[in-house]
């Protein structure tokens, strides 16, 4: 089995079917931080414009692809753990130190995805047990 940084693709698969279930022209629930799109529900702050697309759902996959992967490379060298990483896609990287101190309880911007719900269902994609993460 792939570990660390080598198991990227399959954290994007996880995230994928999570988010979008594979759908890469897929417009997600507005938030307060904006509309989200893509298979990887970007929030448009995140995705920035990202080579020219004013919105991730109007990238092709490839396009999207690259910069999740960017995004989420960088996450993993910085916390090199998967269930933080995680964490910073969907609560953002201001509550990863939460997480780490098992003090997180946030859920999504609707209410209806726990961090303790999405990590742990991410990380099962990818084919790791975590039972409890925070």
């Amino acid at each position: 089995m792939a570990s660390g940084l080598e198991q990227i693709e399959s954290f994007m698969a996880s995230i994928r079917r999570t988010e979008s279930g594979n759908r890469y022209d897929i417009v997600g629930p507005t938030t307060r931080y904006g509309r989200v799109s893509g298979a990887y529900q970007f929030l448009p702050g995140t995705w920035a414009n990202y080579q020219g697309f004013s919105e991730a759902y109007l990238a092709p996959p490839e396009v999207q692809d690259q910069r999740a992967r960017d995004l989420m490379t960088g996450y993993f060298r910085k916390y090199n753990d998967w269930g933080a990483v995680a964490v910073a896609w969907h609560a953002g990287e201001g509550r990863v130190q939460a997480y780490f101190d098992g003090t997180l309880d946030v859920s999504d911007q609707l209410g209806t995805n726990t961090v303790q719900d999405y990590v742990p269902a991410i990380l099962s994609g990818m084919g790791i047990d975590r039972k409890s993460v925070v």
